[in-house]
């Protein structure tokens, strides 16, 4: 684990069925006892594995607010190590704070860190917000930077083409696609390459308008203002299923590369760098 500051070379000594009683709340998932039961370890000195613990429960909790809360000042003072950055990192990208996530990931330099599996890390870090945000000068610029130390990496060449063929994905706009429903209806439905939908909410808009005029000249006022009433029912309900196809399959795009993602680095987890034997030695 990368830690902060000189190393801990002093022990506490702590007693043997403490750290177990504490590892056990651990694996069976009770985040929150687990960080009551190690905020009694209060001891003066203050210990980062023992921080990375208990902001790794909090995250492990889904209290992401908390952990940026606790590591944010640290991290853009330049005094945090790499798995604390990276932890902030996705505890951004959890709250949807993607540029801030981003920026946090840019703090830390492919030179300063050793290991191939670390430069993964970054990669991973840098690029899953920019994809998040679909900023895709950004994927290209890492794509281009990350080539210097990555370039051999199976894991960075089998995430390479599918990331350049994220950037030349085109998005639909929901507000072209409602735009045009509202015009003809079912059009943007076709749009966002819903063919059958757009056909069914032309034929649902067309046909029960056109027998609203149909019974209107017939002097049947009532069942007219029926069908008028449920062509307009579906003439919203158009333009509002215009809007959704369009975010669906923008959306759909996104979850395709973010699981391509997952499926390469695996899904992260702090999980994997505590130690609590280690951090509580």
């Amino acid at each position: 684990m990368c830690l902060v500051g000189k190393p801990e070379v002093y022990s506490y000594n702590y007693p043997p069925k403490k750290i177990e009683f504490i590892e056990n709340l651990f694996r069976d998932k009770r985040y929150f006892d687990a960080i009551s039961e190690a905020g009694k370890l209060n001891f003066e000195r203050s210990s980062i594995r023992l921080k990375f613990f208990i902001n790794s429960c909090y995250f492990l909790g889904e209290q992401y607010h908390t952990v940026i809360s606790n590591l944010e000042e640290a991290s853009f003072n330049g005094i945090l190590g790499f798995e604390m950055k990276e932890l902030l990192s996705f505890s951004y990208i959890n709250t949807g704070r993607y540029d801030l996530s981003y920026k946090n990931a840019l703090a830390i330099d492919y030179n300063s860190v050793h290991s191939a599996e670390l430069k993964r890390k970054l990669f991973r870090m840098r690029i899953l917000p920019a994809v998040k945000s679909y900023r895709t000068e950004i994927i290209k610029q890492e794509i281009k930077d990350a080539s210097k130390y990555l370039g051999g990496d199976q894991y960075y060449i089998s995430l390479k083409d599918e990331l350049l063929e994220f950037t030349h994905l085109r998005r639909k706009s929901p507000f072209m696609s409602s735009l045009s429903s509202s015009l003809v209806p079912g059009s943007g439905q076709i749009y966002c390459g819903r063919i059958a939908d757009g056909i069914i909410s032309f034929l649902s808009v067309a046909s029960t308008f056109a027998g609203g005029l149909y019974l209107k000249e017939k002097g049947m006022d009532g069942y007219s203002n029926t069908l008028f009433f449920f062509s307009g029912l579906f003439y919203a309900g158009n333009i509002y299923g215009a809007y959704n196809s369009a975010h669906n399959y923008n959306k759909t795009g996104l979850m395709k590369m973010e699981k391509n993602i997952i499926n390469s680095a695996g899904l992260y987890s702090p999980e994997r760098d505590i130690n609590l034997r280690e951090i509580l030695k």
